[in-house]
């Protein structure tokens, strides 16, 4: 059921399956390598384990700044970066806690999204994703299908393959090598 002023967000179906959960060992090697977090902040990626996957319908596009707007609106949501004042925030050391940046203000209190309605939201923990959800009538993927879904029923770095492409991604983080797309 559509909640009042709710656009009609696109779903794509997904045929159900198997996917591979996890990560190879060697992966697990590559991050620690490439990163200063220690190989240990990741052992829960292992061991790989095949994970069946029933039918599911998944929103096409991600949710935006203007859409969790509304959802704020409507129901006077206050996030968890809200009620802790600080967000965490990709810097050039990696990430940092940011007094002030929540969904509203990303890099923190100097920073708005007024000129960025229709980018993805951010700053929202999983029981904010699940508020939102609940009001707009869907439900969050589960941790297997949003795996089956990112990338098919074999395991790979990206959805696109082992191999980064700052093409393939509307990203801003550091692998990404440029600003995020309007």
């Amino acid at each position: 059921m559509r909640r009042p002023g709710q656009q009609s967000r696109p779903m794509v179906a997904i045929p159900g399956g198997t996917v591979t959960m996890g990560s190879p060992e060697s992966h697990l090697d590559e991050i620690a390598a490439a990163q200063h977090y220690p190989r240990v902040w990741f052992e829960d990626e292992t061991p790989q384990h095949p994970v069946p996957v029933a039918a599911f319908r998944l929103d096409r596009d991600l949710v935006t700044n203007a859409a969790f707007a509304a959802f704020v609106a409507a129901t006077g949501h206050i996030t968890l970066a809200e009620k802790r004042d600080f967000g965490l925030v990709y810097a050039a050391n990696y990430w940092e806690e940011r007094v002030g940046a929540c969904w509203r203000r990303p890099a923190g209190p100097a920073d708005s999204i007024t000129d960025r309605r229709h980018h993805p939201v951010v700053h929202v923990t999983h029981a904010d994703a699940t508020a939102y959800a609940v009001w707009a009538g869907r439900r969050l993927p589960t941790e297997a299908e949003w795996e089956y879904a990112a990338h098919g029923p074999i395991w790979q770095c990206w959805p696109w393959g082992d191999d980064w492409d700052p093409g393939r991604a509307n990203s801003a983080e550091h692998w990404a090598q440029g600003r995020v797309a309007d």
